[in-house]
């Protein structure tokens, strides 16, 4: 089972959202669709993203959030 981010007294997490480390903010999330993280290295950069695998229609593969360093 896919657990779901904490709320506030049940509301849903206003973004952009301060976490408790310095420096940190939650942009964005998706807690209704599970999904998977794809990292990209080469010799250059470090590449994350983010797809959605709606639990509905597993073949709709969305790319939900990337980000490169």
């Amino acid at each position: 089972l896919m657990h779901k981010l904490q709320r506030k007294s049940g509301q849903p997490i206003k973004t952009p959202f301060a976490t408790t480390m310095q420096g940190v903010t939650l942009e964005k999330y998706n807690e209704d669709d599970p999904g998977f993280l794809r990292v990209t290295v080469d010799n250059k950069k470090l590449g994350f993203e983010y797809f959605v695998v709606p639990f509905d229609d597993p073949t709709n593969v969305s790319l939900f959030d990337s980000v490169s360093v």
